[in-house]
């Protein structure tokens, strides 16, 4: 395997929350409207691309910004969407990303204070697949706590907008 390419298990403990975690906040914050087994089939293909995408020979970063590309012109695809969703989509794309990486770094630092240097590099960089997972959890629940309180401040300006008129 290469640098950025991850094991089943990672896949499994990592890989679909994330997928579906990624897939759901494009529906939430573009207001399309959630249909299960279209949520579903997006999270799946998301996955499944955003795995292969990793054994691609190409570095760190990169594999990210493919991978929510295919989610975007996946997602377009499948809710025939209009412009304003495909803008919102972009812009969705780049604010999940931005939360992955504040959550990732959160996680790290976390890691760091609790266990030290040392014990960090070998919980995250260690042989043990399972160890990797479980250490990268937290930046996965971090990453749902992002996305759900970015929604919920976007509801609550939404619903300010329609009770009181524009903002100023």
């Amino acid at each position: 395997m290469n640098g950025i390419s991850i094991s089943l298990v990672q896949l499994l403990f990592k890989g679909v929350p994330e997928g579906f975690l990624m897939t759901l906040s494009f529906h939430l914050f573009t207001n399309t409207k959630i249909e299960w087994k279209k949520l579903t089939g997006l999270a799946f293909i998301n996955i499944i691309i955003t795995y292969i995408i990793r054994f691609l020979p190409i570095n760190i970063g990169v594999n990210t910004i493919l991978s929510l590309l295919a989610l975007i012109i996946s997602f377009n695809i499948t809710y025939k969407a209009q412009l304003d969703v495909v803008v919102r989509s972009i812009i969705t794309a780049f604010a999940v990303m931005t939360m992955v990486v504040i959550s990732e770094t959160i996680n790290y630092l976390l890691l760091h204070l609790w266990f030290g240097r040392d014990k960090t590099y070998e919980l995250l960089g260690g042989t043990s697949e399972l160890v990797k997972s479980l250490a990268t959890v937290p930046s996965t629940l971090l990453l749902a706590a992002f996305i759900f309180l970015a929604y919920g401040v976007m509801k609550h300006f939404e619903n300010r907008k329609a009770t009181h008129g524009k903002p100023q």
